[in-house]
């Protein structure tokens, strides 16, 4: 029974870094079962500790913890590099980690990005567009700041303008509101496609009269281009098929 008790600890703790389909439900004496385990990122088995739940649990909806949350946790510069050295930590941007494994969608980056550039920077521009679902999601995720961030990987606008009315929360992300987001992105559209993108937003129900009026403000060129006494189009597809039509 203890050459079986000694065979079972050295096979279960030889290598925790070893890939494994099921936990063994009896545990093994050496590593604590599965209270002393759990099964980690890119599955392979790695030590649980409480410092380990407390980051996961401050990690983003997207998996992305800052620098200086892993430092309110408790955890020294030297204690990061080694999770960082161990795969349990993967940077993103500058301070801006991923927990466990890198983000790969657009969505993903955009909450990484605005996480990096701090809480005074909002995703704006194309960026804020496409998370309101008017706009294609661009190659480098776009923010806007009262600070100017040089960020590799970023694209940063500085503004003296933006004011907490304008900002929004959204999946998350922090981001400015429709109204704004058409108002920074107006210049890049053609007539027709600012006309498509408001219809589209008074569609989804994202642009009440309130708002409108707020994008009014914002941009007059939006009250030239649109008829706010015009149904909204069931999507954005009509408009094109009627500009085809057209």
């Amino acid at each position: 029974p203890s050459s079986s008790s000694s065979a079972s600890t050295s096979s279960c703790c030889s290598d925790t870094r070893r890939a494994i389909p099921q936990r063994s439900p009896s545990g093994c004496a050496g590593c604590g079962g599965e209270s002393g385990f759990a099964r980690g990122y890119y599955g392979w088995l790695l030590p649980h500790t409480p410092i380990d739940a407390a980051i996961s649990h401050s990690a983003s909806r997207y998996g992305h913890i800052h620098f200086r949350q892993l430092r309110a946790l408790g955890l020294s510069q030297r204690a990061i590099a080694a999770r960082c050295d161990a795969g349990r930590l993967i940077r993103v941007f500058h301070e801006v980690y991923a927990v466990g494994h890198a983000q790969t969608t657009a969505i993903g980056r955009a909450d990484a990005a605005v996480m990096a550039c701090g809480p005074r920077a909002a995703l704006s521009h194309d960026s804020a567009a496409a998370l309101h679902g008017l706009r294609k999601w661009p190659r480098v995720p776009e923010l806007s700041s009262a600070i100017q961030h040089r960020r590799p990987g970023i694209r940063s606008h500085r503004t003296r303008t933006l004011t907490y009315a304008d900002v929004t929360n959204r999946h998350g992300i922090r981001t400015t509101t429709i109204p704004r987001t058409l108002a920074d992105i107006a210049s890049r559209l053609t007539d027709i496609e600012l006309e498509r993108a408001i219809h589209e937003a008074r569609r989804n129900r994202d642009l009440p009269d309130a708002q409108l009026a707020r994008l009014y403000e914002l941009c007059s060129r939006a009250a030239k281009v649109f008829d706010s006494t015009e149904a909204p189009s069931r999507s954005v597809f009509q408009h094109r098929l009627e500009a085809v039509l057209e």
